[in-house]
Formats: structure tokens, C-alpha cells, sequence
């Protein structure tokens, strides 16, 4: 958002205030508006700026300042009650300083707004799915055997990577794509080539279970934990071993490598203990001890939150203070998450056939897929879900992750369907990134925020919002209707 900002041509001064909604205080506004309208065309250009505040929304009311000049001020009513008196305000601003505010106002509210894209042809069953960083392969296995790699533009089986003599338990994609690394119960990890499907390094010295694996964001180095609490690092190339750490008395059932490789976040003890060791200095930063199963650990890409996952809650601990700054309560067993890759969403796969999407800076849920077997597409309408059946569920989701440019969301749904939801740009997101003008993109504000916190934005015919939501091509109307209401 703020580099949005600084392209703006004209720049405004935004001074973070409230709004009385007395009829005093309307009043009085009212008259300051009229008093200055004439005098804002005369801001001094070197005296205007932008300040931005995430916790208010974008009113303007018309002030004097102490240097007598007309100054635009921002206000956060709690409802459209003042929507007629803000039109006002609007109106005197110029054109281009209109369309500059009306795109700062909702140039975030599409994010969240995925579509269903695409299923990945349906795969037999699996108990292990993983995507590839850049989304054009998606890694299953089946019953312990030989991973499969699959194209998910053509959904065709690229190839089979055999070459482990028991069962494959842990599976990961180098950051560039190029090359995949397997973990397994024959006590071995291996490196293969994406293309071919055939080995290029085998790592050895383990005396147990491989039960996890890891890349460093270059892909030179890569991690493996074992079922004796053994961290292991090796070089990528040669295989040589570089480092091998006792970390837990228990299995080290997950790793993740921060994004500047300084950390790696280790869960243990049967999935009841998270670790977070500094790499170069051997030393661990954080622990915690959970008393039920952990289901999934994360460290958030900017390396401020560790989240673990325990039954029907998410919890987010601070890496600086390690304490728990927040729980995000499920209405079922949480499965797998995974974090947007500027650390503000959240996706969470759950049993009972459910994809959460969480907005991290607000702790609200923003939407929800739901997935049904007998048509293998999802919903994202909360109320369709009551309707479902058992038997129209799929069951469990094994697997969520973000595109690197959070656009795009990659499922897995045990028991054998892999597919793919998209923000797709379409005529009405278009329409509403380029036409909106300052009211409509208020509007819209406020549907947005109504969606994120799981209220209804009620429309009358004869009030003055209708008329606002009237004023938008009728595409734009069925658009908002789907997402919003």
C-alpha cells in the first residue's frame, strides 16, 4: 500500500481524527465546508501529504489549518449514517485527487476474493500432496510408494521418482523447482531431478526414520530430521554431510527454513513440541511444549510469528516475546496451514472438507472453501456447507499453499482431488479498480469490511446507499452480491 502512495502525483494531508454524529457536530462541519470550499483549490502543492492509518477509513471533512489553509481531514464514522454528508465533502475535491483517494480505498478489498480455477484430474488416493513453488507441478504419495509428479496445467503424471526401499514419509520442492527432496523409512533422503524423475544425490548417516525435510531459500543446503531427534544438514551437490544436531529425544516430524535461512522452526515429540533454533549459532531461540498434538507448525516469512495448530485452534506466538499474541478458534480439527508470503493472510485445511482464509491483521476469517465430492468443486458460500451431507464431503484437507504472489491457492483434499482457486480478473474487478468513483469506492469499503467481520450490509431501496450500489454497471452489482453479501 504505500508504495501506492508515493506515485501519487497530488499528495493530500490526511490528519487521523473522529466524527461526532451529533447534529451539532454535522452542523458545524457542514459549515466549515462551505466556509473553505473556495479556498482548498489554493493548498500550497509543497505543503500536502499523505499519512496512512490501516485502523481508519477513508472520510474527509474540510478543516481550517494554523497557517490559514484548507486541509483535508479523515474521519471513521461507524456506519453509512453519514454517507449523504460525505458526498458533500467529496464533491469539492478535485477530480484527480477523487480518483486518487477512490483507488486507495479499495485497491486491497479484491485480495481475498478467490475463485474456483481449476481440479488437477483426479489422482489416486494420497497421503502426502506438496506444490511446487512457481504452481505447475503438484507431488503425491500414495500408500508410502513411489511419489508421482504432475503437470496441473495438463494434469498428466510427468513421472515416478523410485529408488527408495521403503515408504516415502516426507516430501519437499526446491525454491527454484528444479530438483525434489524425498525423505524416507529406509533411512535415507534423496535429491531428484524435476524433469527426469531420477536421483541425483542420496544422503546417508542416519540410523532411523526419516520423518521430515528442508531446503535453504537457495537451495544449496538441505535438512533432514529423523525418528531419534537427529537434525541433519547436508550440501545439496556433493552430499556431504555438514552438520548434525541432537535436537529432541522425540521424532522431528516438520522443519521449515526461514526465507533468509538463519532459522529453521522444528516440530517434535509426536507433533507436541516447536522448536526454533539459529542455524549458524546452534542455539535455540524458542520452545514450547503443547500437551495435545500439534497438527502444524509455521513460521510466518517475516519471521515475527510461529503458529501451531492444535485440534480446532491456531495459535500465533511473537517470536520476540514468545508469547501468544493471538488464537484463532475452528469449528474443526485443523489439518495443515500455510502463510501468505507478506505474512498477512492465512490459509488453514481442516477435516470435514474446509479451507479457511484469515486476514492476520484484523484475526478475523474472511472466507471459506468447502469442498464436495459428488461435483469435486468447491463453495464459497458458509451457508451451502450446513447443507452437506457426510457423504457429500470429501474429508480431509491434506494440504494448502500460496502462489509467490498470493493471487492463486493450491488444495489437496484427501482422499484424491487436487485443485487450484484464483483472484481471476475479470470486467467487474476491472471496472472497480479503474471507475469507482469516491462514494462507490466507499461503499464497497464498507461491504468489504462488513464480509471480514462476519456481518450483513443490509440494503434499503429507498436509502441512499441502494442508490450509490444502483449507480454500478449491473455486472459490478452481481460481482459485489457474490463476494459481499
Amino acid at each position: 500500500m504505500n508504495t501506492i502512495f508515493m506515485k501519487l502525483s497530488v499528495h493530500l494531508l490526511l490528519i487521523i481524527g473522529s466524527w461526532s454524529s451529533s447534529a451539532e457536530g454535522m452542523s458545524q462541519s457542514k459549515n466549515s465546508v462551505m466556509t473553505n470550499q473556495e479556498k482548498i483549490q489554493n493548498i500550497p502543492k509543497s505543503a500536502i501529504k499523505i499519512v496512512f492509518n490501516e485502523q481508519n477509513l477513508f472520510f474527509y471533512t474540510i478543516e481550517e489549518s494554523s497557517e490559514n489553509h484548507s486541509i483535508v481531514k479523515i474521519v471513521s464514522p461507524n456506519s453509512l449514517s453519514h454517507t449523504e454528508l460525505i458526498r458533500m465533502y467529496f464533491e469539492i475535491l478535485p477530480t484527480e485527487l477523487q480518483r486518487s483517494i477512490a483507488h486507495l480505498m479499495i485497491s486491497d478489498v479484491l485480495d481475498c476474493n478467490f475463485e474456483f480455477y481449476k481440479n488437477v484430474e483426479k489422482c489416486r488416493s494420497f497421503f502426502l500432496a506438496h506444490c511446487s513453488s512457481d504452481f505447475k507441478n503438484a507431488l503425491t504419495v500414495s500408500n508410502g510408494k513411489n511419489p508421482q509428479l504432475r503437470n496441473i496445467e495438463t494434469a498428466q503424471i510427468e513421472c515416478q521418482l523410485k529408488g527408495h526401499a521403503k515408504i516415502v514419509t516426507s516430501l519437499a520442492f526446491s525454491p527454484n523447482c528444479e530438483t525434489i527432496l524425498t525423505g524416507s523409512a529406509d533411512e535415507t533422503a534423496r535429491l531428484w531431478n524435476t524433469e527426469t524423475g531420477k536421483t541425483v544425490v542420496t544422503f546417508h548417516g542416519n540410523t532411523s526414520t526419516i520423518r521430515s525435510v528442508a531446503y535453504t531459500p537457495q537451495g544449496e543446503t538441505i535438512f533432514t530430521g529423523s525418528e531419534e531427534g537427529v537434525l541433519s544438514s547436508y550440501n545439496a551437490l556433493s552430499g556431504n554431510l555438514l552438520l548434525r544436531i541432537k535436537c529432541s529425544k522425540e521424532a522431528l516430524t516438520s522443519l521449515e527454513v526461514s526465507c533468509d535461512g538463519e532459522l529453521i522452526l522444528i516440530g517434535s515429540k509426536d507433533g507436541k513440541t516447536v522448536d526454533l533454533w539459529d542455524i549458524a549459532m546452534k542455539k535455540n531461540l524458542f520452545h514450547r511444549d503443547h500437551l495435545e498434538e500439534i497438527t502444524s507448525t509455521k513460521l510466518s516469512p517475516n519471521k515475527k510469528i510461529i503458529l501451531t495448530t492444535q485440534k480446532k485452534i491456531v495459535h500465533l506466538w511473537s517470536v520476540a516475546s514468545k508469547k501468544q499474541v493471538g488464537a484463532l478458534p475452528h469449528p474443526h480439527k485443523i489439518l495443515c496451514s500455510a502463510f501468505s508470503p507478506d505474512s498477512t493472510q492465512l490459509l488453514t485445511g481442516c477435516s470435514h472438507s474446509e479451507v479457511c482464509l484469515w486476514d492476520l491483521t484484523s484475526g478475523v476469517l474472511v472466507l471459506r472453501f468447502i469442498c464436495r465430492s459428488h461435483s469435486d468443486i468447491f463453495q464459497t458460500l458458509s451457508f451451502f456447507y450446513n447443507k452437506l451431507s457426510d457423504e457429500e464431503l470429501l474429508g480431509e484437507i491434506k494440504s494448502v499453499s500460496f502462489s509467490s504472489d498470493a493471487k492463486t491457492i493450491f488444495v489437496g483434499a484427501a482422499p484424491d482431488v487436487l485443485c487450484l482457486w484464483k483472484i481471476i480478473p475479470c470486467e467487474a474487478s476491472r471496472w472497480i479498480l479503474d471507475e469507482t468513483d469516491l462514494l462507490q469506492a466507499h461503499f464497497i469499503l464498507q461491504a468489504f469490511k462488513a464480509k471480514r467481520d462476519q456481518k450483513t450490509l443490509t440494503l434499503n431501496e429507498d436509502s441512499f446507499e441502494y442508490k450509490i450500489f444502483a449507480s454500478m454497471p449491473s455486472y459490478v452489482q452481481e460481482y459485489l452480491k457474490k463476494f459481499y453479501f
